[in-house]
């Protein structure tokens, strides 16, 4: 497996997810994973890779407000597999 990258994806229901994954493919997969299917029972999105460089702003309802790190910083952070959605 490669290296992580956040990728992201505009769903049907005009959500935004966002992954770590190391590939498009692995993206599906982590969405997959996220939902509880398998990746060819999941839709096939198109995922877009975010520049490691990127901020990226997460709303938490833990009372740390929002959260803004780089792509990079997430992905160091959390790792492998969903990361937020604009619903979630």
């Amino acid at each position: 497996m490669g290296d992580l990258k956040v990728w992201a994806s505009l769903t049907d229901a005009d959500e935004t997810e966002l992954v770590v994954a190391a590939s498009e493919e692995d993206a599906q997969a982590a969405i997959a994973e996220h939902i509880g299917d398998k990746p060819e029972d999941v839709a096939r999105r198109a995922w877009q890779e975010i520049p490691a460089d990127r901020v990226i702003e997460i709303g938490t309802d833990d009372g740390r407000g929002v959260l803004k790190k780089t792509a990079a910083e997430w992905v160091a952070s959390d790792g492998r597999g969903f990361l937020c959605s604009t619903e979630w």
